[in-house]
């Protein structure tokens, strides 16, 4: 019985940070892709704050869990270029600056 309820709290402390993940501070940003770094796996984002108007610039950490597309296509890293309009959800991470959760590139899209 302890064993069972050992493996329990394991399992408890391994994924409830995963089922208590909170989205509502998820942030959203339209702009370019100023810069980027493969071996960093960083992307600097240039946009226009709605708020201001002002121009601003962020850099966000692709991670394993980002969800990168083209379309319906799931691309990698590698397939952005300089340049590319895109589409970011990023959240912060206390531990790891900022993070993206989905990019969208919108190349080729017509608007």
């Amino acid at each position: 019985m302890k064993k069972a309820s050992a493996i329990l709290l394991i399992f408890v402390f391994m994924f409830a940070p995963f089922a208590l993940a909170d989205n509502s501070s998820d942030k959203v940003i339209s702009g370019i892709v100023s810069s980027l770094d493969q071996i960093e796996s960083t992307l600097s984002i240039l946009y226009t704050d709605p708020h201001t108007g002002d121009q601003d610039e962020v850099v966000l950490r692709v991670t394993g869990d980002s969800e990168l597309t083209l379309g319906a296509r799931s691309i990698s890293l590698s397939d952005i270029t300089q340049g590319d309009p895109v589409s970011v959800t990023y959240y912060k991470d206390d531990l790891g600056g900022l993070k993206i959760r989905s990019l969208s590139d919108l190349k080729g899209v017509s608007k």
